[in-house]
């Protein structure tokens, strides 16, 4: 068994299942779970330097609001992907090491496995069962403090279309004091856009 066939049999003994598991639709290497107003998204990522003696492979976790597209006029795809997410990270985020994982020939396949279940079972998936409501994500702010994600105002701008107006309206308003006049000046346009028929 090659390197890249080992790789391909710890998607299918290792992620598969506790993506399955966790409710996520598991087709590739992309696997997705809806929420409500959201959608979740794990994908195993592979290396562009790889070679038939060294295989690596990240692991990326997105979080897709659709709201995004929805205010800019973009149709919103059909299976989208982690890149299209506005909201991002790789696992290392969670675990503290492991920015890749590597499948060298001298690799102890099981214990790369245990690695990746442990992975799994204590950060990735509790991570994810941590986010099942628009309003969970919130917390991703104050869980990644250092990460500049500006998930924030297009929460905000759909609790707002949710009929949670002024809720959304002031996520909305403290992200604005924080980001350049640029930014802010798209984000209060949305908000003009979202609430003109109201």
């Amino acid at each position: 068994m090659n390197l890249f066939e080992q790789r391909d049999l710890l998607i299918k003994e290792v992620f598969k299942p506790a993506f399955k598991t966790a409710g996520f639709r598991i087709p590739g290497t992309t696997f997705k779970k809806q929420e409500k107003d959201f959608l979740k998204i794990f994908n195993v990522q592979n290396s562009a330097w790889n070679l038939d003696d060294h295989v690596s492979f990240y692991l990326n976790i997105g979080f897709f609001f659709p709201i995004v597209n929805e205010l800019n006029g973009q149709e919103i795809p059909k299976n989208p992907k982690e890149h299209d997410c506005i909201f991002r990270i790789r696992t290392d985020s969670l675990t503290g090491r492991n920015h890749a994982y590597d499948i060298l020939p001298e690799t102890d396949l099981n214990e790369l496995r245990t690695l990746l279940q442990t992975d799994l079972n204590d950060y990735v998936i509790p991570f994810f069962e941590r986010y099942n409501e628009l309003e969970d994500c919130l917390n991703l702010k104050n869980e990644f403090q250092d990460l500049h994600s500006s998930a924030e105002p297009y929460i905000g701008l759909t609790m707002m279309r949710n009929g949670k107006k002024d809720l959304g309206e002031n996520i909305l308003m403290n992200f604005i004091e924080t980001t350049h006049k640029e930014y802010a000046d798209t984000l209060l346009g949305f908000r003009d856009e979202l609430t003109k028929s109201w």
